[in-house]
């Protein structure tokens, strides 16, 4: 049933909802494999996305993880906020 579109990394606060759009398209298509789910994932996410998971999981390789493994680094990573320290500096330039 159709595609699911790359994702696009210069809006990392739509991750959540990528992701969970992924999880329809996956129930939708009957992946229920996780080595399935994870190719499709890996497959359709982009580019940019694929080199990110390289470098966050590193040194492993991305067939090493679970598809669940690779969401929750993802999640992590893009549900990352600035410090406090960063949030200072923008606020008095």
């Amino acid at each position: 049933l159709g595609y699911i579109e790359e994702f696009d990394i210069s809006k990392p606060k739509e991750w959540t909802a990528y992701a969970s759009r992924l999880t329809f398209f996956l129930e939708a298509n009957n992946v229920t494999d996780s080595a399935k789910r994870r190719a499709v994932l890996l497959s359709s996410c982009g580019g940019a996305v694929f080199n990110l998971i390289q470098a966050l999981i590193s040194p492993a390789n991305p067939n090493e993880k679970f598809f669940d493994e690779i969401l929750f680094v993802l999640e992590e990573h893009f549900s990352r906020r600035p410090s406090e320290i960063v949030k200072r500096n923008a606020f008095y330039k």
